[in-house]
């Protein structure tokens, strides 16, 4: 499973994949790739996750802006995702971040 992170130093939202027994808890620092990072929630991911349990791909996605360029809408113009995979490039090429709710 995926989780957020947050450098408080340079603001930046880092991803990373954690075994949901070994995940630190919300607020925790861990040291990684030489940076000091805190775990944050992000309702994002989880309700990205729980769409993807529920329904699986492809699906109409709420949590992506409408009439995103360069995929497929639906009728109501939400980004159909394909794939995790779909889902991240599609994140990552529009340079969108989770938010971070402890803000």
């Amino acid at each position: 499973m995926l989780y957020d992170f947050i450098d408080d130093a340079t603001g930046e939202t880092v991803t990373l994949p954690y075994d949901a027994n070994l995940v630190p808890r919300i607020g925790d620092e861990i040291k990684h790739d030489g940076r000091t990072l805190r775990r944050v929630f992000c309702g994002d991911i989880a309700s990205a996750e729980i769409a993807r349990m529920t329904w699986g791909f492809p699906r109409a996605s709420n949590a992506l802006p409408k009439n995103l360029p360069g995929c497929k809408v639906d009728k109501k113009g939400r980004p159909i995702i394909t794939s995790r995979k779909h889902e991240r490039e599609l994140t990552a090429r529009h340079g969108l971040v989770p938010q971070n709710l402890d803000d």
